[in-house]
């Protein structure tokens, strides 16, 4: 947020800023009390995974997939459920908290002055392709690349936390922690030579 008001060329916008967050914890104690808020909650609260599903439909699958459906710009989320409801809270409302190396944000200037910020996909000729936040994909042509850095932020947007009531939080939170794949047991890999498993 920081970095999209300072294109703004607002005046004195740092001793603004200040003035208006004067008191408030600082923004990963908040997010932190937030998820823990939620967690707390989640097992008090009337859920709906039908409801919990529209949602994701509604805000998530441009960029994640389930089931087949939905777009591979971030995780695929089928099995998610595994996780545990701390670590989906978390991954839903604290996203930039452990970050995917796979899943860090470029950020470019070009030669011409502008800014652009996307997840790397592939090189296609002279063009490097990204995907933005809204899952879309844009081209840069490398010679018009001035710098390229990584971002320590993911991809995916940080203001779920805002974005959603309460109740519709609790509900996607449901509908992601339904989606559970069955593990394999240690007897039905026991004759299969460990360098030959697969990451799970």
């Amino acid at each position: 947020i920081s970095r999209s008001l300072a294109t703004t060329g607002i005046a004195d916008l740092e001793s603004r800023v200040a003035k208006l967050t004067s008191g408030l914890p600082p923004l990963n104690e908040q997010v932190a009390q937030l998820v823990a808020a939620r967690v707390k909650g989640f097992p008090m609260t009337e859920k709906s995974t039908e409801r919990g599903q529209e949602l994701f439909a509604k805000h998530c699958i441009a960029c994640h997939q389930v089931a087949s459906k939905g777009a591979l710009v971030g995780p695929q989320l089928d099995g998610i459920g595994n996780r545990g409801l701390e670590r989906v809270a978390e991954d839903l409302l604290d996203p930039n908290r452990n970050i995917d190396a796979a899943f860090h944000v470029s950020v470019l200037s070009t030669n011409d002055g502008r800014v652009l910020s996307g997840l790397y996909r592939r090189q296609e000729g002279q063009a490097k392709v990204y995907a933005g936040k809204d899952g879309k994909e844009f081209r840069v042509l490398t010679n018009e690349i001035d710098e390229e850095m990584l971002s320590q932020t993911s991809i995916m947007p940080d203001n779920f936390g805002s974005l959603l009531q309460e109740q519709e939080c609790q509900d996607l939170l449901a509908y992601l922690t339904s989606l559970r794949v069955q593990l394999k047991s240690p007897a039905a890999t026991t004759q299969v030579p460990a360098a030959s498993l697969s990451e799970t």
